[in-house]
């Protein structure tokens, strides 16, 4: 029970680094680079003959067969989270080998390309954490009130899970629902204006049979006055139906 009611663990924090570095650092991870940069670093990132531990391992072929749709579709998903944990981890190999290959007299001269691979692979990393840090609101999603769980939809995030302007966030995902739900009451209890019925017009058709008053009574207790003998009354068709 006591994990239960422990706290989340904290980081016990190292000495500063570059002030430069930290900002390029702190920008990549706090704000999703666009989509063609990420592409562009992972189509230049071949994996190693050599290093093939590096990569997302597929699934096995027996398992796979016999895995439903949502089970593939979340294996899938963490699938092309994990191809970013690679593409970083390229990159990183590659930096080990320059300077693994270089002498203190090359190392100046491979500085530029050094800088360069590191903030791609910074890059990439940064793009993976924008996406944990995604999947963790979605599964903390199901545990907030309905009226509040807009606020895993934003996509920033600081040293907290939410960003440090909650208060606001909240402020903003309450009035959101608000908005959706007066909208589709509104559109699901829309007000009929009453319409009379219309006077139905009677049918040239040969197969209308006429109203029942029109068929039966029509001349009783009035006599035959004013009436035309049988034999010049006008024939009714009737089809059998």
């Amino acid at each position: 029970m006591d994990i239960l009611n422990a706290t989340q663990p904290m980081s016990e924090l190292g000495p500063p680094i570059n002030t430069d570095v930290a900002v390029a650092i702190t920008r990549l991870y706090q704000h999703r680079q666009p989509k063609e940069s990420l592409e562009k670093i992972r189509s230049e990132c071949k994996l190693p003959e050599n290093c093939k531990s590096i990569s997302v391992p597929k699934v096995n072929p027996e398992v796979w067969s016999v895995m439903p749709q949502r089970g593939r579709q979340s294996d899938f998903s963490l699938q092309v989270t994990q191809q970013q944990v690679t593409t970083a981890s390229i990159i990183l190999a590659k930096i080990t080998e320059t300077l693994f290959d270089a002498d203190a007299s090359k190392l100046v001269a491979s500085r530029q390309d050094l800088l360069k691979s590191s903030l791609e692979a910074l890059t990439v990393l940064g793009g993976l954490t924008q996406d944990i840090n995604q999947k963790r609101k979605n599964e903390i999603r199901p545990f907030l009130n309905k009226d509040i769980s807009a606020i895993c939809s934003a996509a920033s995030s600081t040293e907290l899970l939410f960003g440090d302007n909650l208060a606001d966030q909240l402020k903003n995902a309450k009035a959101t629902t608000s908005i959706i739900r007066t909208t589709q009451a509104k559109s699901f209890y829309k007000p009929h204006r009453f319409t009379p019925y219309k006077t139905s017009v009677i049918n040239n058709s040969l197969n209308w049979r006429g109203s029942p008053q029109m068929n039966r009574g029509n001349f009783r207790g009035r006599g035959t006055r004013g009436r035309r003998p049988n034999h010049q009354q006008s024939p009714r068709h009737y089809n059998n139906q």
